[in-house]
């Protein structure tokens, strides 16, 4: 059982070429990447850890957000060839906000944030570094669908992993 997530962000910061971080690294390690928000934590099983990458948020417009989420499922479908990562709304537990967006009340609704996850295994090849290239694939293909903040001055978590509820009810969206 894992109890740190050390061994990952090492691989991660090697492959890089940085100097691997001297601090005490437990179950959730944070950062960013060309503007990305990169969460690596410990999976709730203990047995494996998981790399997010936060990629943007859906429309506060009904229509413009069941399109952009139909845009992003369909890049998930040519993905899934080649690309283990998976499209998440954590906040699809959120009964209050998906209401507020079925019953077209945008202004009742905060926006719905959007992640791809991808669960780091002991396969070489599936390790810590194909992990995070793949959530970074989503961003690369997602960049033109979703509402991302213009520059790093105004990007800003809705949660910090700190703040996290790793038992928090999400929804996967994969092919």
């Amino acid at each position: 059982m894992a109890t740190s997530v050390r061994p990952a962000i090492e691989a991660i910061w090697q492959a890089m070429g940085l100097a691997v971080p001297p601090e005490t690294i437990g179950s959730h390690y944070d950062f960013i990447v060309e503007d990305t928000e990169i969460v690596v934590r410990l999976a709730p099983n203990g047995q494996s850890m998981v790399v997010e990458a936060a990629l943007g948020e859906l429309s506060a417009d009904p229509m413009q957000a069941g399109d952009q989420l139909q845009r992003l499922l369909r890049i998930g479908l040519g993905l899934s060839a080649f690309n283990r990562s998976t499209l998440s709304l954590p906040d699809g537990g959120n009964t209050d906000l998906l209401t507020a967006l079925a019953t077209g009340r945008p202004e009742d609704r905060p926006s719905l944030r959007v992640q791809a996850i991808a669960v780091i295994n002991d396969d070489p090849n599936r390790g810590p570094v194909g992990a995070l290239q793949d959530v970074l694939q989503w961003r690369t293909y997602s960049d033109q669908i979703l509402d991302r903040p213009q520059s790093r001055d105004d990007f800003e978590p809705t949660r910090s992993a700190s703040e996290r509820d790793d038992d928090a009810g999400f929804v996967i969206f994969q092919p």
